[in-house]
């Protein structure tokens, strides 16, 4: 598994990590050699920097529908009680 203090990973070769996230519940390290190390409390993971952009546009587009369809359902109960919605 990926150590951002060790200097060599099992692969071999030597990291250069910059830390891009430093949450309580997640890690991640952009590596000089290309990858990305996402690390959670229950997922460990190494992705190429095309992956991890991938992945992560995939993530935004995901939360952005979420966030739409929550809303919907908040206004939708709202309708349903009769409570005024912020619209109106």
């Amino acid at each position: 598994m990926y150590d951002p203090d060790q200097p060599d990973d099992l692969d071999g070769h030597s990291h250069q990590p910059m830390r891009l996230i430093d949450d309580p519940w997640c890690t991640i390290d952009s590596c000089d050699c290309g990858t990305v190390h996402v690390h959670t409390r229950t997922l460990s993971v190494r992705l190429t920097q095309e992956q991890f952009l991938l992945l992560a546009r995939s993530i935004g587009v995901a939360a952005h529908r979420l966030d739409s369809l929550l809303a919907d359902r908040a206004e939708q109960a709202c309708e349903w009680s009769g409570t005024p919605t912020a619209e109106a």
